[in-house]
């Protein structure tokens, strides 16, 4: 067999360290003081590399926004995640909760409000909202939109980082709860502040584009994103767009696995149902503590029928605190609810 000709041989290897390169390569983007090794992603992971859409769009396309919501303001006020003199209204001595909208969705959905106005009417705290709509959008643009949540998760760690810097946060008082894309976001923030979070909930974490990689900590919301990592997945059976994997310290399923969530079918399960059920089930958790009842106290049991921690088994929901016997999974059966 003859060899190839030594010049072949070179453009064949000049060919594939470009290959290489662009596989593995990183792109950085401008932040508000410029250029910033915050700002910058690699696409070396597997879940990325295979995608067509490996960045994700840059800033000012994105155009991300954080709102702040408290009991005494009647209006919002914008957190900017790069401007340290935009955090005057922010008081360090309420615990903070953010909640994340998911694909397709914004901060503006009832099922948002919802939360938002549960957990004020509930608890004195700051309430940040993240506005990702625009990157969120495109049921053409899922693929896209996945990557984009990636930049808006960074961009969400960098103001929490500047509001711990300037005023005082305590990353233990933060819990983020975040959607289905959303779910995933609030890792990405997490992995930023390399888990010093203390809560994330994920709401039924988006499946599509994430199932592959429960093994890559750094492609998924992961138990290592916060000191405490609850999940409510809630898309159960054929699933299309909840992940069905534990992947918190505690994941609950509620309704035990079931295909049908409490007034979802076969038909409207397919348009998201189920999937927005854990939004639903974490609303009702928060109203429950104003208007306790006993059918609704969303006590869990282990999905295994095994017996539960020596501490006890957790509550679904707000309530939901670790058992320091984790990870865990727990069902959760109710017909309280008629949605």
């Amino acid at each position: 067999m003859s060899e190839l000709p030594s010049h072949l041989v070179t453009t064949l290897l000049l060919i594939g360290l470009v290959c290489i390169e662009d596989a593995y390569a990183e792109v950085c983007f401008q932040g508000g003081s410029g250029a910033s090794s915050d700002l910058c992603f690699f696409n070396n992971l597997e879940c990325w590399v295979e995608d067509p859409e490996r960045y994700p769009w840059e800033p000012s396309k994105q155009d991300n926004h954080f709102f702040l919501y408290t009991r005494n303001n009647a209006d919002s006020v914008e957190l900017k995640w790069d401007d340290a003199s935009s955090l005057g209204a922010f008081d360090a001595q309420r615990r903070t909760v953010v909640v994340a909208h998911g694909f397709t969705s914004s901060l503006h959905d009832d099922y948002f409000i919802g939360i938002r106005e549960a957990i004020l009417s509930q608890f004195d705290v700051n309430v940040i909202m993240v506005d990702w709509r625009k990157a969120a959008a495109g049921l053409h643009n899922y693929l896209q939109c996945r990557v984009n949540s990636r930049l808006v998760g960074r961009q969400l760690g960098i103001l929490l980082k500047l509001l711990h810097e300037h005023r005082s946060l305590d990353y233990a008082d933060v819990h983020i709860v975040g959607h289905s894309l959303g779910a995933h976001l609030a890792g990405f923030a997490g992995k930023y502040l390399e888990g010093q979070i203390g809560r994330i909930t994920g709401l039924d974490p988006a499946k599509p584009g994430f199932k592959d990689h429960t093994d890559l900590p750094d492609c998924i919301l992961d138990k290592s994103d916060a000191q405490f990592v609850d999940v409510i997945h809630s898309d159960r059976g054929h699933s299309i767009y909840g992940l069905q994997t534990a992947i918190g310290h505690q994941d609950f399923y509620p309704n035990n696995k079931e295909f049908n969530q409490i007034g979802c079918n076969y038909f409207n399960t397919l348009t998201g149902c189920a999937h927005m059920r854990a939004i639903d089930f974490f609303i009702a958790s928060v109203e429950h503590l104003r208007n306790p009842s006993e059918d609704c106290n969303y006590q869990t049991e282990p999905c295994d029928g095994s017996d539960c921690p020596s501490s006890g088994c957790p509550k679904m929901g707000i309530e939901a605190s670790p058992t320091g016997e984790e990870p865990e999974t727990y069902c959760f059966k109710t017909e309280c609810y008629k949605w």
